[in-house]
């Protein structure tokens, strides 16, 4: 493999080994690789770029003590009551994040074992860009005797 500069363009040059059979090797060029070589555009990172997202993180605490919870996080739509999807906050710490599209509203269900399940109405921002939106949630625990 070598790298040269040629008229002011990077270029990669690699050697591939050929077994020839009967103990005969060979060295066969292949083509060089030049990065000014024009790409082809799939489209993708232009649909990513015009699609924009809400990035939600924050943590589940314990009411009162604030010690972090490891909880499921369920997102329902408010029309249907249909689960859209679930996530977990980390046990440890308590954190979690969800990417959401824009402008879009949910139930969140945050629900852990030995607590009282909570029910927040969300609304995402209106938003043609990127988004980034801290949203903390803390759960009271159950009763001893319950």
């Amino acid at each position: 493999m070598t790298l040269q500069r040629i008229s002011g363009l990077l270029v990669l040059s690699v050697s591939v080994i050929v077994y020839l059979g009967n103990s005969m090797w060979a060295e066969k060029p292949k083509e060089p690789f030049n990065d000014a070589a024009p790409r082809i555009d799939t489209g993708a990172s232009s649909q990513l770029s015009q699609k924009p997202v809400v990035l939600m993180e924050g943590v589940v605490l314990e009411e009162g003590s604030l010690k972090p919870i490891g909880a499921t996080i369920e997102l329902f739509d408010p029309t249907t009551h249909e689960k859209m999807n679930s996530y977990k906050s980390n046990s440890m710490s308590g954190a979690y994040t969800i990417v959401l599209k824009p402008s879009e509203h949910f139930i969140f269900r945050i629900s852990s074992k030995g607590y009282v399940t909570a029910e927040v109405d969300i609304c995402t921002p209106l938003s043609e860009k990127y988004e980034h939106v801290t949203r903390n949630f803390s759960l009271k625990p159950l009763p001893l005797n319950s």
